[in-house]
């Protein structure tokens, strides 16, 4: 097993036994995880987590900001709403 940081934001472990190798990476600050799990020995799966990492990090960025965005004039929508109906 070996842990890395990558940038000091990602941590990962890798684990490589006989035919299978695997890797998951974390970024804590995006709650974004890759995991990679491979059936040959012979395979990167650190290269296509790093891939992954890279399409899926801008994506989750844009969520995490978007989520921690105050909502304004939230208040003038609160109260008691009835149906209009035709009787």
């Amino acid at each position: 097993m070996r842990v890395r940081r990558v940038e000091g934001r990602r941590a990962s472990d890798i684990r490589e036994l006989r035919r299978f190798s695997a890797i998951v990476e974390f970024i804590p600050a995006l709650k974004l995880g890759v995991a990679v799990l491979s059936n040959a020995d012979d395979g990167n799966p650190a290269s296509y987590c790093d891939y992954a990492l890279q399409l899926l990090t801008p994506i989750a960025a844009k969520a995490a900001a978007r989520a921690q965005a105050p909502v304004e004039d939230s208040e003038r929508y609160c109260g008691v709403y009835r149906a209009r109906t035709a009787t």
